[in-house]
């Protein structure tokens, strides 16, 4: 079944017959350049093979990067990735939740706030991921509540869907897929109201995306949009940026509202340059998944009603070695016994 699609590709939810491990599998379809044969595969007309290529080649690579990551807390794990059907797939963790923008309208809506414990374990978490995918020279770029599910069992946040990452060249990205009310404003392109001078992606890209992401979180309403703020200042009025603190009723402490504040400025050189230094800041220490971890102080989802969750096996689309072993001791047995029926025939045995 279709989990969801985009303007780059399409998830879906997909069973391993051998186990019955249920997994999301993307499949690269950028809509507007590809179409659907009736046999299921993917064309592309001449004029758009060059940019379909580009495109299929980025999303496969990255995601082979990404496969190579240590499995980290708030990190969506790649378990599988293959070309067929003239496009690629990635085959990843099924995450059984509510997308944060599900959960904090259900606190807006029931006159709540997520607690400051709760929001730096959110960061721990999404913090850390982020360190480790901009370890490997990528960016995410499209960090926003829709692309943040909540694990239903324990509440764990995980960052999901790299259909916008791009990898890091120390040039001048060309920005093409954004969302305006989280992108920062590198991100927008001058014709849609970005900056008029050059300025480089980065971590610190991210970095703005997340801070707005902690913004709604902490007062339940967005932010002005970059281009709205680019747009102010360039007609020489304020910025119509408010505090944090001030937009959620000094609710949370400073050094928090700081640091959203910090990285929602508009300059890049002004916030803070990578992940990292955001955990740092708050004294927050970055964590790994390579021992199970307790579950957060508090499930935002509240408590699970749900059966304890089980280790899920790596997916591979190869044979398994036990099977390999099989076919091999198999073809070696059927060997001997051909030149076993020679050596009869030429009366040597």
């Amino acid at each position: 079944s279709v989990l969801g699609a985009g303007g780059f590709g399409i998830t879906y939810d997909v069973v391993d017959l051998s186990t019955g491990v249920h997994y999301a599998l993307k499949e690269y379809f950028p809509a507007e350049l590809a179409k659907r044969a009736a046999d299921n595969s993917v064309t592309v007309d001449d004029k758009n093979r060059k940019v379909f290529d580009t495109g299929l080649d980025a999303f496969y690579n990255e995601a082979q990067l990404l496969r190579t990551l240590p499995r980290t807390d708030g990190l969506m794990s790649v378990r599988g990735l293959f070309k067929r059907h003239g496009t690629a797939c990635v085959v990843m963790e099924l995450v059984e939740g509510k997308s944060l923008t599900e959960l904090t309208r259900s606190y807006v809506r029931n006159n709540r706030h997520f607690p400051e414990d709760l929001i730096r374990d959110f960061l721990g978490s999404i913090g850390g991921a982020l360190a480790q995918v901009h370890s490997t020279g990528l960016i995410h770029r499209d960090i926003k509540p829709d692309n943040i599910m909540v694990r239903r069992s324990d509440g764990q946040p995980i960052l999901i869907d790299f259909g916008a990452a791009r990898e890091l060249r120390g040039q001048v990205q060309d920005a093409v897929m954004y969302t305006p009310s989280y992108a920062a404003y590198e991100q927008v392109p001058k014709k849609a109201g970005g900056p008029t001078r050059k300025m480089p992606e980065g971590p610190w890209t991210d970095i703005f995306s997340l801070c707005v992401v902690l913004y709604v979180m902490m007062t339940g309403q967005k932010p002005p949009n970059a281009v709205e703020r680019g747009a102010a200042l360039r007609k020489g009025l304020p910025d119509p940026y408010v505090p944090v603190d001030q937009k959620s009723g000094g609710r949370y402490s400073e050094v928090l509202c700081n640091l959203v504040d910090s990285g929602c400025q508009l300059e890049p050189r002004s916030r803070p340059q990578s992940a990292d230094r955001v955990l740092s800041l708050l004294g927050i220490k970055r964590k790994f998944a390579a021992a199970p971890r307790p579950a957060p102080k508090q499930n935002p989802l509240g408590p699970s009603q749900d059966d304890p969750v089980r280790p899920q096996p790596e997916y591979d689309s190869s044979p398994t070695m036990s099977v390999q072993a099989k076919r091999l001791a198999f073809i070696a047995a059927g060997f001997v016994l051909v030149l076993y029926l020679l050596l009869v025939y030429y009366g040597i045995a």
